[in-house]
C-alpha cells in the first residue's frame, strides 16, 4: 500500500449529541472548523472544545490525527491499513472525511498508544508541532 502520513491537528475537538429537531448552532457554523450530521433521530456536531456548545451529550477531550491529503476519493484501504492498526492496540477511533482527506479522533489519553501502533504498522506519523515524521521507514514508504 502506499504512505500515509497523520499529523496532530492543532485543535482540541470535542464531540456533542443534539436532539433530532435541534438547529445547528450559529457560533459552530461561523468557527474554522466543525463536522455535523444529522440523522432521523440525532443531530452530532465535532468542534473546537473552546466554543460555547451544549447538547444533550457532549464528549472530550478528544485529540485529532489528520491524514495528509489529498486523497483521492476513489483510493482504497487507507483507513482500513489506519483503522486496523488502531483497534489492534484497542484504541477506539471516530473517522471524519472531507473531499480532500480523514481526520482520526482518539480518545486524548490514547493519542500516545495510537501513535505508537500506527508507526509499529509502518506509517509515519509527525509530531503535533511538526511536519516531520518520526517513523524509521518513511523514506522506504514513500516508494511504495
Amino acid at each position: 500500500m502506499g504512505y500515509e502520513n497523520t499529523t496532530g491537528c492543532t485543535h482540541n475537538p470535542e464531540v456533542v449529541g443534539l436532539g433530532a429537531d435541534a438547529p445547528l448552532p450559529v457560533e459552530v457554523l461561523r468557527s474554522r472548523y466543525c463536522w455535523t450530521a444529522r440523522a432521523e433521530d440525532e443531530v452530532a456536531i465535532v468542534c473546537d472544545s473552546r466554543l460555547p456548545v451544549k447538547g444533550l451529550k457532549t464528549s472530550a477531550p478528544w485529540s485529532c490525527l489528520k491524514v495528509l491529503g489529498p486523497l483521492a476519493l476513489d483510493q482504497a484501504g487507507i483507513l482500513a491499513a489506519l483503522t486496523a492498526a488502531l483497534a489492534g492496540a484497542g484504541v477506539a477511533v471516530l473517522v471524519l472525511s472531507t473531499y480532500d482527506t480523514d481526520y482520526l479522533l482518539v480518545r486524548s489519553e490514547n493519542l500516545y498508544r495510537a501513535i505508537q501502533a500506527l508507526r509499529a504498522a509502518g506509517h509515519s506519523v509527525a509530531s503535533p508541532d511538526s511536519r516531520e515524521s518520526s517513523s524509521p521507514g518513511r523514506e522506504a514508504a514513500r516508494q511504495q
